[in-house]
């Protein structure tokens, strides 16, 4: 069989997407990158990959990539650090999905690894999480809440990946990206929260069910090289999952290794830059 293709977009300022694309190949993927200003995206792409922009989508490129939702059976992922900046186009094509990355910092004290900056991920109910073990170990560090804007509309429809304890509670970022406490205080938004979330589009319905899918994370440190291979968090697990159901194919799971080392998470220096006037709770 034709193997299926991943690409990371180029051209935004994205953070190093490296092992991510590992994880692709190790899942019988492809991997590459693509400029959508210039390049097309070729047929045998099943993915694209979004991960962690400092610049905006224009709208020539956020059209190509609806053509390709549109071929039906594909998927954008789309991974944002909490306090970069706005990228208005690109929000507002996730939105058509229903999904928003919101400008704010989740902290959960009930579930973490080390700090409650970060925490550790509930598998919400899906397909995708169900061969996944309940005390699986997600970890999200220095994540914003995603926020499914609906449940349902037209040929849409959300749904909760990874979500927060219900005693989580996000704090806002202002212009500058900062805040000046973790503590929880008056105002901050309390609750479950997601810390990824998704979204399917009937594409194609005359002749057969297709769907296309957007996924869409609050921490570009999810896929991490520590985070992905490091024995103490099962992240690459659940994104090897999630790429084998968009192939369509549950059951052809590669778990990447885990390596015993030491497994300090070393964070995106965007977000440290962002977050500069919070100590580190590592």
């Amino acid at each position: 069989d034709e193997i299926p293709g991943m690409m990371t977009t180029t051209g935004h300022d994205e953070i190093d997407a490296s092992s991510f694309s590992s994880l692709a190949t190790e899942n019988n993927f492809s991997a590459g990158e693509i400029n959508l200003l210039t390049d097309e995206i070729p047929e045998d792409i099943k993915v694209i990959s979004i991960y962690g922009p400092q610049r905006d989508f224009t709208a020539e490129e956020i059209e190509k990539l609806d053509q390709f939702m549109m071929r039906g059976g594909n998927a954008v992922l789309i991974f944002k650090a909490a306090g970069s900046p706005e990228t208005p186009v690109l929000d507002n094509y996730m939105a058509e999905w229903g999904l928003k990355i919101e400008r704010d910092l989740v902290i959960d004290q009930q579930s973490y690894y080390r700090s409650p900056l970060f925490p550790f991920a509930q598998y919400a109910d899906h397909e995708i999480t169900e061969s996944l073990s309940s005390s699986a170990s997600f970890v999200s560090p220095y994540s914003s809440s995603v926020t499914r804007v609906f449940d349902s509309k037209n040929n849409y429809t959300t749904f909760p990946l990874l979500q927060t304890t219900e005693e989580a509670y996000a704090k806002t970022l202002g212009a500058d990206a900062k805040i000046d406490t973790y503590e929880k205080a008056e105002g901050d938004k309390t609750g479950q929260m997601n810390l990824g979330a998704g979204s399917s589009k009937l594409v194609d319905g005359t002749n057969k069910v297709v769907y296309s899918y957007m996924f869409a994370f609050g921490s570009t440190d999810v896929a991490s090289s520590t985070a992905l291979t490091a024995a103490s968090f099962t992240n690459s697990d659940l994104f090897a999952s999630l790429l084998s159901y968009v192939r369509g194919e549950k059951d052809l799971i590669t778990i990447a290794p885990k390596y015993y080392e030491d497994e300090s998470l070393t964070i995106s220096s965007n977000v440290v830059s962002s977050l500069h006037s919070l100590p580190l709770y590592i």
